[in-house]
């Protein structure tokens, strides 16, 4: 089930509250969770880069091909 913005709302206020009774940065740990999946799976990350570097036209959005990386900005 995805979870709606409503539940990540109240969830992230109450995680929010209780890291900072621990006296937990909430912005370092949430940039150490995102940390920890990157350092996880560097294994796939670089495969991905090196199918991008056998074929950097095919993951350019630009292109024409489609495919939109999350974050970038396609003009027409």
């Amino acid at each position: 089930m995805a979870v709606n913005k409503s539940d990540l709302s109240r969830a992230r206020k109450l995680a929010t509250t209780v890291l900072k009774l621990n006296s937990v940065d909430p912005d370092q740990w949430l940039y150490d969770q995102y940390q920890a999946v990157i350092d996880e799976n560097t294994e796939i990350i670089v495969k991905a880069l090196g199918q991008v570097a056998k074929n950097p036209l095919a993951a350019n959005p630009l292109s024409g091909s489609g495919v939109v990386v999350e974050g970038s900005q396609q003009h027409e």
